[in-house]
């Protein structure tokens, strides 16, 4: 399916992609029901520049129902990613998120605000800035269209970078490396913690 996806699509082969920050990078992928994360290491001296060190996915219990479930979620995912945190402190040079959708682009655009929301004070909590990305920016850098099905970036990904088949990454750890690596490639220096 996914090769079909790509040939659907007349964009250019995977290119090469440069990365203009170097360092320990935790990438998130975020809603209230799954919540990938990945640990990238980007350093030149590597192949592509870029390591995984370590994953993991947040996934909030099916039992939560009702109309407070979602508050119920934000405050299991917060609790969550601030333990995660808590662990990795000391190897997060930089935190970077998906930019939660303005409304009325996806079915239910609260879950991916009330989880970066979550993301965001957890990371406060430890004194750690989170940068984001927007969906169409990171699209565009790895497929060459804003507008791309999402799907389509994991094929990108992955002829770049193949050995992440090897790897079994789950579709929500796929983006948020993704979102991480695009925000690699777009950092200025001197406009930190920009949404991109």
């Amino acid at each position: 399916m996914l090769s079909d996806l790509r040939k659907e699509e007349e964009k250019t082969p995977a290119r090469e992609h440069i990365y203009n920050f170097q360092g320990s990078l935790f990438t998130f992928d975020q809603s209230l029901a799954h919540t990938g994360w990945v640990h990238l290491r980007l350093d030149k001296t590597t192949k592509n520049g870029v390591s995984i060190w370590g994953r993991g996915q947040f996934d909030a219990p099916d039992r939560l129902e009702g109309h407070a479930a979602n508050i119920k979620r934000s405050i299991y995912l917060h609790n969550e990613m601030y333990e995660m945190m808590m662990d990795y402190a000391d190897r997060m040079d930089v935190v970077v998120c998906e930019m939660p959708p303005v409304a009325n682009r996806m079915q239910r655009p609260e879950s991916s605000l009330l989880a970066a929301s979550m993301l965001h004070l957890a990371a406060s909590r430890i004194g750690i800035d989170v940068n984001m990305i927007s969906a169409q920016t990171a699209k565009k850098i790895w497929t060459g269209n804003g507008s791309a099905r999402k799907e389509l970036i994991k094929v990108y990904l992955c002829e770049w970078w193949p050995e992440l088949k090897e790897i079994k990454l789950t579709s929500h750890q796929i983006d948020a490396a993704a979102n991480g690596l695009a925000w690699a490639e777009t950092w200025d220096p001197t406009k930190e913690n920009e949404i991109l």
